[in-house]
């Protein structure tokens, strides 16, 4: 079902939510969608909010990806758009034979560059490099990571490996925070 008000799912919505109040208390009036990090997410809950993503994407209805939601949408979108039905991540499914998510050595967690700007990681998954990814998306990369991708043919789908809401500050308010709240102030 397609929501009209601002819907945030995940295990950390909290951060969230207190970011984008900060920015603007109106945001909960706002249309949008938000899909935090999580930890050990679950298939079915996975499968959810795949759907979620895809309803969202296909309706221009702005929408963010943090750590596990920059996963959901690429997964919703490999799935949706290049067709290939079994794309997944390794934290849903170890034991895969072709994800598109794969885990790292080790955690990566601390304050890393992205694009010039200092940003917040904790996270052990990456993005597979696939040929489809320049195409369809504006994509900025740190140490052969996906950080951050963009679909460009939406007026804001975005999905970001680091955390902005943890960057973010009452003097300080992130800047794809305060854009994607513009942009949903709009819709």
């Amino acid at each position: 079902a397609i929501h009209t008000l601002m819907e945030i799912i995940g295990g950390f919505q909290t951060s969230v939510r207190k970011a984008l109040g900060e920015i603007d208390p109106n945001f909960e009036k706002y249309r949008g969608l938000v899909i935090c990090g999580r930890h050990a997410p679950d298939k079915k809950t996975a499968e959810e909010e795949i759907l979620r993503m895809e309803e969202a994407r296909l309706s221009g209805i702005p929408t963010l990806g943090i750590c596990w939601g920059l996963q959901v949408m690429m997964i919703e979108y490999a799935r949706h758009v290049w067709k290939i039905k079994d794309a997944t991540s390794e934290e849903l499914e170890p034991e895969s034979a072709s994800p598109i998510i794969i885990k790292l050595p080790q955690l990566r967690v601390g304050i890393r560059d992205v694009g010039g700007r200092m940003e917040s990681h904790w996270h052990n998954y990456k993005i597979q490099e696939l040929s489809s990814l320049e195409t369809d998306f504006i994509v900025i990369r740190s140490e052969g990571i996906v950080e951050q991708m963009r679909l460009k043919s939406h007026p804001f789908y975005v999905g970001t490996q680091f955390h902005p809401e943890y960057q973010s500050s009452v003097d300080k308010p992130h800047p794809l925070l305060a854009d994607f709240l513009r942009i949903c102030n709009a819709a």
